[in-house]
């Protein structure tokens, strides 16, 4: 049933149904396989939102649809970066808070309500304790680029380390642009002979094992044959 206040038209049925905005994406799917006028007007009217920083390629897709020669501002991918970098460290400091409420439960409360008594040893030798609290998880969401780690002391390594990503990120700023360009492209809605020719210019050394993942998304013969080409 339909709910929210701006009309559009549904991709999917033709029908006309109210959808809020800044919720259309949990209602049409990005990576939708027709291209769509409402889809691609609402990608443009929404592309500097920072709910759409961690959706740049495919929000970029619906763009490109329209205008195939459509480039993302550089400025535009720093400022996604450096959200999502803040994003994380929010993440990342609730982790940490969790963490330490989860050992001093473990260290200063657990002896206060139970005994040994309650802890058991298997086969091997392997003590087995009460269960009394779930260990917090770090779940950072999926980023198109990869973090350094940290070692912090009592956290465990798979903390990032927020400064040498940061510098990662800036000293190879060209190859994630023409990453997500890549992709941007890939998830567009154009016949295969267009996202080779649009493709073409983003294409390096640096950016192949990229590409390669994109062949394996598209499927396409003709696509691999221009890659092995390229790679040549």
């Amino acid at each position: 049933m339909c709910k929210f206040g701006l009309e559009i038209t549904s991709v999917l049925s033709g029908t006309t149904c109210p959808v809020q905005v800044a919720q259309y994406d949990r209602y049409i799917h990005l990576r939708y396989h027709l291209k769509s006028n409402a889809i691609s007007s609402w990608a443009k009217n929404n592309f500097e939102k920072d709910f759409a920083r961690s959706r740049r390629a495919e929000i970029t897709s619906w763009i490109i649809d329209e205008v195939s020669d459509f480039k993302i501002a550089k400025e535009t991918i720093k400022y996604d970066f450096e959200y999502q970098i803040l994003e994380d460290k929010k993440i990342v400091d609730k982790y940490k808070n969790e963490m330490d409420a989860y050992k001093f439960v473990e260290n200063e409360v657990r002896p206060l309500i139970t005994s040994k008594d309650d802890s058991f040893f298997d086969y091997d030798g392997f003590e087995y304790k009460l269960k009394i609290q779930e260990k917090p998880l770090l779940d950072i969401p999926r980023r198109i680029y990869r973090y350094s780690l940290a070692m912090p002391i009592g956290y465990g390594g798979d903390i990032p380390n927020f400064n040498s990503t940061s510098e990662s990120f800036y000293d190879d700023f060209e190859i994630h642009y023409k990453r997500i360009m890549a992709w941007s492209i890939a998830y567009s809605r154009h016949s295969i002979d267009n996202k080779i020719g649009l493709l073409t210019e983003y294409y390096s050394s640096e950016t192949y094992p990229t590409f390669f993942t994109i062949g394996k998304k598209l499927k396409s013969v003709e696509y691999f044959n221009w890659l092995k080409q390229m790679a040549c």
